[in-house]
């Protein structure tokens, strides 16, 4: 199926509204939440964990240690090189 090009122009830039949207309002959760947690230690003089939510589309930042990628036995080889 094709659409013309007017429509396809339409789509991106409803999309990327949305995504502008929805980043400013995750933004603004976290800045909540972190305020909530300042309040709460201010209030009880303890720490209290603040979450901080990403989005899901977000890929996972890239570790430059293989121990930390992979679950598979490294071996002992990889294993004395990286002290372990």
């Amino acid at each position: 199926m094709w659409i013309s090009k007017a429509e396809y122009t339409a789509l991106v830039d409803k999309t990327a509204r949305a995504e502008t949207r929805a980043d400013w309002l995750l933004t603004q959760a976290n800045m909540l939440q972190v305020e909530i947690g300042t309040l709460k230690l201010e209030l009880t003089g303890r720490p209290v964990p603040v979450p901080m939510y990403q989005r899901e589309a977000t890929p996972p930042e890239a570790k430059d240690d293989p121990a930390e990628v992979s679950f598979e036995d490294m071996g002992d080889d990889l294993a004395r090189k990286l002290g372990l």
